[in-house]
C-alpha cells in the first residue's frame, strides 16, 4: 500500500510517528510518505526506504491552520491508498481526503477533551465549553469519517467505537536506549535527570526544590533538566528557582544524547501533576527509562502503580511534594544495589511486554485488514 503519515504539528524526526509507525510500515514492505513540517533545522535526510515532504515551518497556530490545508494539495500529488493523520486539528483536512475518496486513519496520541480542560492559555471560562465541542468533533469524525482509529491508551480507545479502534501502545524500541554495563546508578557524579517538555504541569519547579532539599544533608546531587522549556515564558521562572541548586537547565538535545544522558543517570523523573489527562495516560518517558535500565521517580497514579510497583522498578511519590521527592532521590542515593536492580527489573519488563515490536503488529495487521476491505475489528 501506499501510505501517508501526516502531522502539522509534530517534527519529522518525532519517535512515534517516524521513528516508530513510519519505520515499521516501510519494513514491512510499503510505499511510505511521511507529509510534516520543516523544523528549521539542518536539511532532513532522505531514508531509502521513506519519502519525506516537508511543509512550511509551523511555529505559529495560523501557519498550522495554513499547512492544514496545504497538505490536501501535497497528499492529492502523492496519491495515496490512506492517509494516517496524527493532530486532532487536521480532522476538518481528513474530512476532505475523505471526500475526495481516500481512507483516513486517527491517530490519538492524547486524551484530547481532557487535555484541553488543561490549557492554560484558554480562558478558565471557555475550556469546558471547548472540551465538549471537542468530545463531540472526535465522536462524529469518527463514526462517520475514520477508517480506523489508533489511540495510544486503553483508558483513550473508549471513547472511540470498538469496531473501528485498534489500540497500538506507545511502547519504546527494543535496543535503542540501552544502558551499558557498568554505567549510571553507582557512580558519584551521576545526575538525576528529567527529559521531556519541561512545564509546570510537569513538575518543573518541584524537580528543582526537592534537588536542594535532597542537597541538604551533604549528598553529592545532581539534577539535570533536559527538554524545551514550554511556554518559553517559563524559563525565567525556572531559570530563578534553580539559581543556587544543584539543578541544570539542559535544553533541548538530539535522540542520540538523550540515550546517552539516561546511560550515567542515577534515576529519571516522571513527575507529571495530578491533571486528568495525565492520570491515565502512559508516558513514553516512563517505558523509555524503564528501557534503559534506569529507575524511575515517579507519579503516585493508579495506572502508573500497576507497571512501577508491579515491576518493582521504581519509586512512587506525591508529584506535589518537593519532600517526598527529594526523600525519593535519598534512597536511590543510599541503596545503589537496589537502585541497580530497580533499573535491571525495568528493562526486563520492557523485553517481555512493553516494547514496540510488540505493540506493530497490531499496526501492522490494520494495514493488512484495510488492505483486504476487511472489518478492523
Amino acid at each position: 500500500m501506499k501510505i501517508v503519515q501526516l502531522t502539522t504539528v509534530h517534527r519529522w524526526d518525532d519517535v512515534r510517528i517516524y521513528h516508530k509507525i513510519c519505520s515499521s510500515l516501510a519494513a514491512a514492505g510499503h510505499d511510505v510518505h511521511l507529509v510534516a513540517p520543516d523544523p528549521g533545522t539542518p536539511e532532513a535526510p532522505e531514508p531509502p526506504d521513506i519519502s519525506i515532504h516537508l511543509l512550511p515551518a509551523s511555529g505559529s497556530r495560523p501557519t498550522r491552520l495554513l499547512n492544514a490545508w496545504r497538505a490536501v494539495g501535497v497528499v492529492r500529488r502523492i496519491r495515496p491508498d490512506v492517509v494516517h493523520f496524527h493532530d486532532p486539528e487536521l480532522m476538518p483536512t481528513a474530512m476532505v481526503l475523505r471526500l475526495l475518496g481516500i481512507p483516513v486513519v486517527y491517530d490519538v496520541h492524547e486524551d484530547l477533551p481532557e487535555d484541553i480542560l488543561q490549557k492554560e492559555w484558554i480562558a478558565g471560562a471557555l475550556r469546558r465549553p471547548m472540551s465538549l465541542i471537542a468530545r463531540l468533533s472526535e465522536w462524529m469524525f469518527t463514526r462517520t469519517a475514520a477508517s480506523a482509529v489508533v489511540p495510544v491508551t486503553e483508558h483513550i480507545a473508549r471513547r472511540f467505537p470498538s469496531s473501528r479502534t485498534v489500540v497500538v501502545q506507545n511502547y519504546p524500541l527494543l535496543g535503542e536506549l540501552l544502558k551499558p554495563a557498568g554505567s549510571g546508578t553507582g557512580a558519584d557524579s551521576a545526575p538525576f535527570v528529567f527529559i521531556g517538555g519541561i512545564t509546570r504541569d510537569r513538575g518543573g519547579l518541584q524537580m528543582i526544590e526537592a534537588a536542594s532539599l535532597a542537597a541538604e544533608d551533604g549528598d553529592s546531587i545532581l539534577v539535570d533538566l533536559v527538554g524545551p522549556v514550554v511556554p518559553p515564558a517559563f524559563a525565567n521562572e525556572l531559570e530563578s528557582a534553580a539559581k543556587g541548586t544543584p539543578a541544570r537547565l539542559v535544553g533541548t538535545v538530539s535522540r542520540e544524547q538523550v540515550g546517552s544522558l539516561l546511560s550515567t543517570a542515577r534515576a529519571s523523573f516522571i513527575l507529571f501533576h495530578p491533571a486528568p489527562n495525565h492520570i491515565n495516560a502512559q508516558p513514553n518517558k516512563l517505558f523509555e527509562a524503564m528501557s534503559a535500565g534506569v529507575p524511575v521517580i515517579a507519579s503516585d497514579f493508579p495506572a502508573w502503580r500497576r507497571i512501577v510497583d508491579g515491576e518493582r522498578c521504581g519509586i512512587l511519590v506525591d508529584p506535589l511534594d518537593p519532600a517526598a521527592i527529594a526523600r525519593a532521590m535519598r534512597t536511590v542515593l543510599e541503596n545503589p544495589d537496589e537502585a541497580e536492580s530497580m533499573g535491571r527489573r525495568g528493562r526486563k519488563a520492557v523485553e517481555h511486554r512493553f516494547n514496540w515490536e510488540s505493540e506493530s503488529a497490531r499496526l501492522l495487521d490494520l494495514y493488512a485488514s484495510l488492505e483486504r476491505g476487511d472489518p478492523i475489528a
